[in-house]
């Protein structure tokens, strides 16, 4: 018998089922609470998945008192996947019954249809606290993603089988020969656009617009002070002698007298013009040296002499104030704008994952021992055993999450400890089943060394969830270093 089913292409319908706010644990940090319902634990999904719940913070004076919910897949090994920030205000009547009638929008759903390859993650879902802005809780879900197969596309009832008749898609119960392969079927639906990328780095600057026009000139300052004077130059050459003028005649010598005191000096009387030169008479015996005669009127002046070379110039001046600067010039052209730069990749956080497969029994004070490795950020944390167990040291100071798990059998306490002290809201105890814990702290003193122990009696742990297929696992230890 054959069942004919229209083809939906590319159409998901997804169910979100909750379930009711005590029907299972949600995680707890003080006023803090985040539980997810979907999917649950060790589920097994297949892209695209649900994810839904509810997150509070019971101290918000008003509304559910969280401003963000950021949906995280944390593989077994390689960097944790951003699945998408959720939906919120989605009512939820079973948390306002449960915690009071102002958290009834306490919901929060996502379709995640980021690729995921198949394998074991840890779903971790982190809570923004309003007031503060930061990531203060999570909770986490342990979870199986497999591949797509043809029934995810065409799901028929147990029993039947996806065929092609020719025409179209059937379930069919025939499980006869296979036939040929029918022809390649119309192409589906374009599924809807993803989410814009990163915006890529800012493009080269363009070309410098055209120079504006130049301003006009501004008023002249004032002058500023006179330079030093320079050097006096060399003196000119000496102009030619003038003639000399005519010499007056020798007055006739008298007898020398004797010498009589020497009077009084007269005034001077005026010159009186100069005669005629007479004719020399013969040398007469030398008498006593007359008075000086007046000067002889001074001769005409001579010629000007040639001008001296110039003298060295002095030294400038110094600069008086610039004037005022002229209007600035019109803007050029904008320049073309670059070409967009490729997506940015996601950030990668430092990080270490930790697993036990192996069962084991530890006295008080034991170390949990885990035999597997996931992801090592060696320049943040190094992975040693120590005399009981497995220890984890961290190199970095900074802001960490902690996050573990176990399944035990007994009657257990568990807690991490920095340096052997414990750390409070990292320690959880109950009867045999699975413990679990999560919390941030901040590491300033490095290196520190941090160890999940055996706080309370013998606890033995017993894998049983199969995250590491075909191994189960019995704990997980995973620990992220924040960013700053």
């Amino acid at each position: 018998m054959l069942r004919v089913k229209p083809l939906l292409g590319s159409l998901f319908v997804v169910l979100f089922l909750v379930r009711p706010a005590s029907a299972q644990h949600s995680a707890v940090n003080g006023s803090l609470r985040v539980q997810t319902d979907l999917p649950a634990p060790g589920a097994t999904v297949a892209v695209p998945f649900g994810v839904g719940g509810w997150a509070i913070d019971q101290s918000a004076a008003s509304g559910t008192g969280i401003e963000a919910v950021d949906v995280w897949a944390i593989p077994a090994s390689g960097a944790p996947v951003f699945l998408g920030s959720a939906t919120r205000g989605v009512s939820r009547p079973d948390v306002a019954a449960a915690f009071g009638a102002q958290f009834e929008r306490a919901g929060f759903n996502l379709l995640a249809n980021v690729a995921l390859a198949p394998g074991p993650y840890t779903l971790a879902v982190f809570a923004r606290r309003a007031p503060s802005g930061n990531f203060d809780i999570v909770d986490q879900t342990p979870i199986t993603v497999r591949g797509v197969t043809l029934s995810d596309l065409f799901p028929c009832t147990a029993g039947q089988v996806p065929q092609f008749n020719g025409t179209s898609w059937v379930c069919s119960n025939n499980t006869g020969a296979q036939g040929p392969p029918g022809p390649q079927g119309p192409a589906g639906a374009t599924g809807a656009r993803g989410a814009a990328g990163a915006t890529g780095a800012a493009g080269a600057t363009g070309a410098a617009g055209a120079p504006g026009a130049t301003g006009a000139t501004g008023t002249p300052g004032p002058a500023g002070p006179a330079g030093a004077a320079g050097q006096r130059g060399a003196t000119g050459a000496t102009g030619v002698t003038g003639p000399t003028g005519v010499t007056g005649s020798t007055g006739v010598s008298g007898p020398i007298g004797a010498t009589g005191a020497t009077g009084a000096t007269g005034s001077i009387g005026p010159t009186g013009q100069a005669g005629s030169t007479g004719p020399m008479g013969p040398t007469g015996a030398a008498g006593p040296t007359g008075a000086t005669g007046a000067a002889g009127t001074a001769g005409a002046t001579g010629a000007t002499g040639a001008t001296g070379a110039a003298g060295v110039n002095g030294e400038t001046g110094a600069m008086g104030p610039a004037g005022a600067m002229g209007p600035t010039g019109s803007q050029g052209a904008t320049g073309a704008t670059g070409a967009t730069g490729p997506a940015g990749a996601l950030p990668s956080l430092p990080r270490v994952s930790l697993f036990a497969t192996a069962a084991q029994t530890m006295a008080p004070g034991a170390d949990v021992a885990f035999d597997v490795q996931g992801a090592v950020s060696a320049d943040t944390f190094t992975v040693a055993p120590t005399a009981t167990g497995t220890g984890v040291t961290i190199n970095a100071p900074g802001t960490y999450m902690i996050l573990w798990s176990a399944s035990v059998t007994t009657s257990c306490g568990l807690g991490v400890t920095l340096d052997r002290f414990q750390v409070s809201g990292l320690t959880a105890v109950g009867n045999p089943g699975r413990l679990f814990a999560h919390g941030i702290v901040q590491i300033t003193n490095v290196p520190t060394l941090l160890e999940l122990k055996n706080r309370v009696g013998t606890c033995s742990i017993q894998p049983d969830l199969p995250v590491l297929v075909p191994a189960s696992v019995g704990a997980s230890l995973v620990i992220l270093r924040m960013p700053s």
